[in-house]
């Protein structure tokens, strides 16, 4: 797969997911080698795409890092209070407004090579079993696409 192909992959993806799941921001992430970092490759945000490169450390955010390599998928209703998601309350939830999140690894050949993450604005969200399988679904698309 071309380079323009994955990338206009990546913002339909996005686009398509922040739609079907309502939410104001969808993004995906890829690790570095040793896994230390994750940068931001696309993010939709109040309909908005952007592939500006943010870039989030294991060492700025230890909890969120161990949390997504064991347990594959993060669904915090309450992200700002969240053990797995609430080193992220000053610095990226509140500034944003960003109240639940939907995160999932993407993996191949069981190593995780990056996150697909939804985020909600407004009133804090429980996330459904059909959400997070389309989640799972469109991480495990994406990740086959990278591997490509």
């Amino acid at each position: 797969m071309e380079h323009v192909d994955l990338e206009a992959s990546v913002k339909l993806t996005v686009e398509r997911l922040a739609e079907a799941l309502g939410v104001a921001r969808v993004s995906v992430w890829l690790y570095n080698a040793d896994r230390t970092e994750i940068a931001c490759v696309g993010l939709i945000a109040h309909g908005e795409f952007s592939d500006r490169r943010i870039v989030l450390t294991s060492a700025e955010y230890p909890s969120y890092f161990n949390a997504i390599r064991d347990l594959r998928l993060i669904e915090a209703s309450q992200a700002r209070t969240d053990q797995r998601t609430a080193e992220f309350r000053q610095n990226y939830l509140e500034p944003l407004g960003i109240t639940s999140m939907l995160d999932v690894s993407l993996v191949v050949g069981g190593e995780p090579i990056g996150v697909i993450c939804a985020e909600h604005v407004g009133p804090e969200r429980a996330w459904s079993d059909a959400e997070a399988d389309l989640m799972t679904s469109a991480a495990a698309l994406l990740a086959i696409a990278f591997a490509i």
